[in-house]
């Protein structure tokens, strides 16, 4: 295994943490945004837990940085919370394709989250944006489901995102839980996001990546193949649930709202 340091380990949201880490490998294996690593830590009392880990972003070679949601209850997360500048963690492997080389051949590139799921689609976006010249001029727009405003996490590097790319990023939250006065998206995106999707063109050339939920991601991914997209459009990264299955009737409701604008696009 190989040895990191903790360079900070801030809180993002409610409930959501940014683990930053430089490695101490003289030659530390290259990580991208929504690559898996092997993340082991030791706690204070001796406990430990070992658990894979989705790379978010990736500020600069060596370093790597986590976002994670902590669960009180959850044997790994209250150990990674607790970590401090200048602790140590072991790390190992390199698992999953980066959302970088999941694309398929596409005009844009829509990302889907809940929760911490948006820490690769944000890395990703950081990544892809500043390569114009590599990958042509293709815009991203993250779409993230929270329960609250308060849980809305990396809102400033993606507004920053959104200054340095006018035109070329964009970003949107959508709550089940809104407060008096909200005016974004309401809801699940299951629900909030097909009518807006069904609002942007070239749908057939447009490249989907979902993270998160694996109850989100079932449901939305079987909406947007049985409204006409391909397979290779709809690449995902579930980080739990893993067994869910779609919900059919909100399948039916996002297939309905979207085929038109698919199929009339071909």
């Amino acid at each position: 295994a190989a040895k990191a340091r903790v360079e900070s380990n801030a809180v993002v949201g409610a409930g959501t943490q940014l683990l930053s880490l430089v490695s101490l490998e003289k030659s530390p294996p290259e990580y991208l945004p929504g690559h898996v690593l092997s993340l082991s830590v030791v706690g204070k009392d001796g406990r430990s837990a070992r658990k894979p880990y989705t790379v978010s972003r990736v500020p600069k070679a060596g370093q790597i940085q986590l976002l994670y949601r902590v669960i009180p209850e959850g044997n790994a997360t209250p150990l990674l919370s607790a970590l401090q500048e200048g602790d140590f963690v072991d790390y190992e492997g390199k698992f999953h394709t980066p959302i970088i080389e999941e694309l398929s051949d596409c005009s844009k590139v829509i990302g889907i989250a809940t929760g911490s799921g948006i820490g690769p689609l944000l890395g990703f976006a950081e990544r892809f944006l500043p390569k114009e010249k590599f990958f042509g001029k293709r815009p991203v727009k993250l779409f993230a489901g929270f329960r609250s405003e308060n849980d809305i996490c990396l809102h400033r590097e993606m507004n920053q995102l959104r200054k340095r790319y006018p035109g070329m990023f964009e970003w949107k939250a959508s709550l089940t839980r809104p407060p008096a006065g909200w005016s974004g998206l309401e809801g699940r995106v299951t629900s909030s996001l097909p009518k807006m999707l069904s609002q942007e063109t070239d749908l057939r050339r447009t490249h989907f990546h979902l993270v998160g939920n694996g109850a989100m991601i079932k449901t939305m991914q079987a909406g947007l193949l049985g409204a006409g997209l391909s397979e290779k459009q709809v690449t995902t990264e579930a980080f739990f649930n893993f067994q869910s299955q779609p919900d059919t009737i909100v399948v039916a409701r996002i297939i309905e709202e979207l085929s038109a604008a698919v199929n009339e696009q071909i």
